[in-house]
């Protein structure tokens, strides 16, 4: 499916340049709260290329409405398909007086279930947790559930880590839903209504590669691709868009890389979208 290797001799020296893949994940698309038995999951991120095992972050469930009547958030990514899996799952709403989504499952923990103090006073679930890192110099939380939408009562809260905060319970624009971070994975706001307003997207997923400064110096390696940046001993590359990281040096040369592989958070229907996938690895990569 994806181009691993590229390999292009220089004029001398041996010298030649290597790209490894970079896919970064679109967020799942938004639905409105009364469509049945449907979602739409965050894409995949990947970091890929020959010679090494791919680095991948799975894109989180899309928050739903089953056909049972529950609005249902989204399961957080890599995890079980089913809105109900054991492990940082997205939970279950309720339909009383009201309707009320269940918060989108993190990639550190899962959604919290609606519930209804008393029959005019529903309270949506908030989203999971999402996951902290530290790859780009600051400490970052990313794939975090997003919050339930309701039309009684309290909309669901973001995960931890920017999840998307449900709408609702009036159509006022205080209660439109806030929508997650871009580039953090973060699942999509659950639906109040079938307004566009109380309900977002999912975050895009992000790629980021990092590694010691003085390794690609003394290797002779010339390395390009995405948004660059610097902290402490180390190079860090940041891609917000599919593209490639490529690396310029003498044939054989090897350094290497540190990557977080973040995917995207799902869409927000009546429950909370699940947030993305992340997972972090070392490669060592060679041209």
């Amino acid at each position: 499916m994806f181009i691993t290797r590229r390999t292009m001799a220089g004029g001398g020296g041996g010298t030649v340049g290597t790209d490894w893949v970079v896919q970064v994940g679109a967020g799942g698309a938004a639905q409105a709260y009364n469509i049945t038995g449907s979602s739409n999951a965050g894409g995949t991120s990947q970091f890929s290329g020959s010679g090494i095992a791919a680095v991948t972050g799975i894109g989180g469930g899309g928050g739903f409405h089953d056909p049972g009547n529950v609005y249902r958030g989204g399961s957080s990514g890599g995890r079980s398909n089913s809105n109900l899996s054991s492990d940082y799952n997205g939970a279950l709403g309720i339909i009383t007086s009201g309707s009320a989504g269940g918060g989108g499952g993190g990639n550190g923990g899962s959604g919290t279930t609606a519930v209804a103090p008393s029959a005019t006073s529903l309270r949506a679930g908030n989203g999971g947790a999402g996951t902290a890192s530290s790859i780009t110099g600051s400490s970052i939380t990313y794939g975090a559930g997003g919050g339930g939408g309701t039309n009684v009562g309290e909309a669901g809260q973001g995960g931890t880590g920017n999840g998307g905060a449900g709408g609702g319970p009036t159509s006022a624009d205080s209660d439109f839903a806030i929508a997650p971070t871009v580039n953090r994975g973060g699942g999509g706001s659950g639906s109040r209504t079938g307004e566009s307003n109380f309900r977002s997207n999912g975050a895009s997923g992000v790629i980021v590669v990092s590694y010691d400064t003085s390794d690609a110096s003394d290797a002779g390696l010339t390395i390009s691709g995405g948004s660059t940046s610097t902290s402490g001993d180390n190079t860090i590359h940041t891609f917000t868009s599919t593209a490639s990281l490529n690396i310029q040096g003498t044939t054989g040369s090897e350094i290497a890389v540190t990557i977080l592989a973040v995917g995207a958070g799902g869409g927000g229907g009546g429950g909370g979208g699940g947030g993305g996938q992340v997972t972090s690895a070392t490669r060592t990569l060679s041209i």
